[in-house]
This record gives C-alpha cells, sequence and structure tokens, in this order.
C-alpha cells in the first residue's frame, strides 16, 4: 500500500515506504535531533529507534 512518504525522494530500495526490504530481525531505523542555544551553554537530544520486523519502537 503506498502512502503519503512515498512522493518523498527518501526510498532506500524501490519498494514502498511502509514495507521493508527484508526479513532481517536487526534491520532498524534511528533518528536523532539536537538542539542548543546560540552561546552552546545548553543541549538537549532526542532518539529514536524503529525495529519493524520486531514491531518496537
Amino acid at each position: 500500500m503506498l502512502s503519503k512518504w512515498d512522493d518523498f525522494p527518501i526510498h532506500q530500495a524501490a519498494v514502498p515506504v511502509a514495507q521493508t526490504v527484508g526479513n532481517d530481525l536487526g534491520r532498524y531505523d534511528r533518528h536523532w535531533m539536537a538542539m542548543h542555544d546560540r552561546d552552546l551553554t545548553t543541549q538537549v537530544g532526542f532518539g529514536l529507534s524503529v525495529h519493524p520486523n520486531r514491531g518496537i519502537v
């Protein structure tokens, strides 16, 4: 099934974004975001790890 994200060039394989490429349980996507103030004295970071073949976020 196609999703809205399939219109963007973010694919790493020739399958829809919602479909995983293989059945490997070790496959994951990780995302990291960091913010800091202009003086570089305070920093906040957020991380997200998605394991689609295990059903874990």
